[in-house]
C-alpha cells in the first residue's frame, strides 16, 4: 500500500465570498496502479465544511490563475 497526502487551502477569499481555485497533484509515478481518493476533515468543534469539485486525471497540471 502506498499513501501519498497533499494537504492545503484551495480557496481564496473574494470579498466576502470564498472562491475555489485548481490544484494540481502529480501522481505519475502511481501510473498503472489502482488509486483511492479519500478526503478527511481531522477538526472538531464550530462550525466547518469541506467542499471538493472536479476530481479528474490529466496528463497535464492545472492552469496558473
Amino acid at each position: 500500500q502506498s499513501l501519498r497526502q497533499k494537504r492545503g487551502n484551495a480557496t481564496k477569499k473574494a470579498g466576502r465570498k470564498k472562491v475555489m481555485r485548481w490544484v494540481s497533484w502529480d501522481v505519475s509515478e502511481l501510473d498503472g496502479k489502482s488509486a483511492r481518493i479519500q478526503i478527511v476533515d481531522q477538526l472538531s468543534g464550530g462550525w466547518g465544511h469541506i467542499v471538493v469539485d472536479h476530481i479528474y486525471r490529466s496528463n497535464r497540471p492545472a492552469p496558473e490563475q
